[in-house]
């Protein structure tokens, strides 16, 4: 069915006349196989990949960065970032975080702000991660003039799943290297005995952190879905949970994406 082959390539498909010198028809093919494929992904992409613990938002956010060329801007480093180099925000915040609450928008979304003016973030835009964690911090993204979000990707996985996922990982002290029971298991029994579990995927952990996120989905939900948020079960093997991401980013939103 020639129509129907047709159709599923129509975006890269290029008709050539065969009627014609075999010479021109080598010289048109050769013409258009040798041009560099202009690149889908959305112009000064401004991605959001939102997510429990668990969800794999900087893995996916890492395979976005690395395909397109996007820097990622992940707030729980910056935060940490301005704490480690005592910048009067980093002071500010410190405090917030040692007690695990919200810092306030006031002293967060002038940092934000600066990040994503910089160079590397105008030129190729940027992938989020770790924010906006409110539907008050994201109305506050969106004020931000030339950076509202083009895409907001929610990573949905269950509880019990991202429970599994993480407290199978382990840490080797002595490379550093990650290993997790099913998916990555370590090489050698040497590496396997002297393997640790990292404090932040103990059980109960994982369970504090998944429910701290659960507290405000509904009206971050509320408010990206009138921005056409995308949801994508997270609960896949990380290479279908990529495809679904980048899907999403490439194919245009169906009203006032681009």
């Amino acid at each position: 069915n020639i129509g129907g082959i047709k159709d599923c390539f129509k975006s890269i498909l290029r008709s050539v006349n065969a009627d014609q010198p075999l010479n021109d028809v080598y010289s048109q093919v050769y013409t258009y196989t040798s041009k560099k494929p202009r690149s889908i992904a959305p112009r000064t992409p401004r991605i959001v990949i939102l997510g429990p613990t668990g969800s794999g938002r900087k893995t996916v956010a890492m395979q976005v960065s690395r395909k397109y060329d996007i820097p990622i801007v992940s707030i729980p480093t910056l935060i940490k970032q301005q704490i480690v180099n005592k910048t009067p925000a980093g002071v500010s915040m410190k405090s917030y975080v040692t007690r695990e609450a919200l810092v306030p928008d006031s002293v967060l979304m002038p940092i934000i702000r600066d990040r994503l003016n910089q160079k590397d973030c105008i030129a190729k835009g940027w992938i989020m991660i770790g924010f906006p964690r409110t539907r008050e911090q994201g109305e506050s993204l969106a004020r931000i003039p030339g950076l509202a979000p083009s895409r907001v990707f929610f990573l949905d996985i269950p509880l019990d799943i991202a429970v599994e996922r993480l407290t199978q990982r382990t840490l080797d002290p002595i490379t550093g290297d990650r290993f997790h029971t099913h998916e990555h298991p370590p090489p050698t029994h040497n590496i396997k005995d002297r393997l640790r579990q990292h404090p932040t995927d103990d059980k109960e952990v994982v369970q504090k952190r998944y429910q701290a996120y659960t507290i405000y989905y509904d009206e971050l939900q509320d408010y990206y879905s009138e921005q056409d948020g995308i949801h994508i079960a997270a609960d896949q093997d990380t290479y279908t949970v990529f495809e679904a991401v980048e899907a999403g980013i490439v194919n245009p939103l169906n009203k006032n994406g681009f």
